[in-house]
């Protein structure tokens, strides 16, 4: 009799406690702690909990929290997850986790074990084959779930015409090689001092498979290398610009990166390009301002990814180039032009 009075004082004691939790706790705090008092459902897991800046922070026992982390293939119509090298990144810029999430048609997660109490963010790390992304997390939770909407990485299409709307290049980009305005060989186009070659530039991301050229955040950087400036001036020899809404260029400064690497005098900036979008029309003019050009000068335009990756001292970056002047992402495409 003695220990079924001790019994019913144990369950109306932990029914008490519940009652007071479910009134003072939020509903995130409550599940928490009744995960923890119950061992989510057969599994054991003893936490602890802190107040860091007045947010309740639970931890399990081991010191760590979990993200569960996956990278879905957002442009095509087909739900697809994508095998993307992930890194979870401190506020303070110091790595908490990497991992790779896994390639499926379901959803499934890979597991991050980070620090608890921390906020940071998770990055989908771009590549030749996908794209770069990011979201905010929190370790807050002892297990929370990140999905990274993603993109394969896409080659870019190149078709270059004159002012007459004839076709005179045409380049489907394998290897990062460019569309030439005229022929394949130097002294391609006639010019003299002072005069202007003005056509049309049509962009299109590959569309073998879905995909994007440029991720959400970095889009595209153009960028003109005049070649020698006593024919092309190095701000006024070249223009660019575009009639679609959709599809806007802005002057933009050079990054650093990309005016070392692709020795660039002017840049402007584009949003990144997806398989769905189609042919996207830009404008251009070229004016040899300064000298008459010759067979041996070299004028181009580049198109450039923008990404996430690793850099030389460890940390996640969002440029076209690491610090030693490699290419990251999907190769760079290029438009050149031959002249004399």
């Amino acid at each position: 009799m003695l220990n079924s009075k001790k019994g019913a004082m144990g369950f109306w004691g932990i029914a008490i406690i519940i009652i007071i939790a479910v009134a003072v706790l939020s509903p995130q705090t409550f599940n928490n702690l009744l995960s923890s008092i119950s061992g989510g459902g057969g599994t054991t897991t003893t936490t602890t909990t802190t107040s860091t800046d007045g947010q309740q922070c639970f931890q399990q026992t081991d010191g760590t929290n979990t993200l569960n982390v996956a990278v879905k293939e957002e442009i095509g119509t087909t739900l697809t997850y994508l095998n993307n090298a992930i890194s979870a990144e401190y506020d303070d810029l110091t790595t908490a986790a990497t991992g790779t999430a896994t390639a499926s048609t379901s959803l499934t997660y890979t597991a991050l074990n980070v620090a608890p109490c921390k906020t940071g963010s998770i990055y989908a790390i771009g590549s030749t084959t996908n794209n770069g992304a990011k979201i905010p997390f929190s370790s807050f939770p002892l297990t929370s779930e990140y999905i990274v909407n993603n993109a394969n990485a896409s080659r870019l299409t190149l078709e270059a015409y004159s002012a007459s709307y004839v076709a005179n290049g045409n380049a489907t980009i394998l290897s990062g090689i460019g569309g030439y305005i005229v022929g394949t060989t130097a002294g391609g186009v006639v010019m003299g001092t002072g005069s202007t070659l003005s056509g049309f530039l049509d962009l299109r991301a590959n569309q073998t498979t879905p995909g994007a050229y440029g991720s959400k955040d970095g889009g595209i950087i153009i960028a003109y290398d005049a070649g020698d400036n006593t024919i092309f001036s190095s701000t006024g020899s070249f223009s660019l610009s575009s009639g679609d809404a959709s599809f806007p260029v802005t002057v933009a400064t050079c990054p650093a990166d990309v005016q070392q690497a692709r020795s660039a005098d002017m840049c402007w900036s584009a949003p990144r390009l997806t398989s769905n979008d189609g042919f996207k029309r830009l404008s251009y003019t070229l004016k040899a301002d300064n000298g008459d050009p010759t067979p041996t000068n070299t004028t181009r335009v580049w198109f450039i990814d923008k990404t996430y990756f690793r850099e030389t001292d460890g940390k996640v970056e969002s440029n076209a180039y690491n610090s030693a002047g490699t290419d990251q992402g999907i190769a760079d495409t290029f438009l050149v032009f031959f002249l004399a």
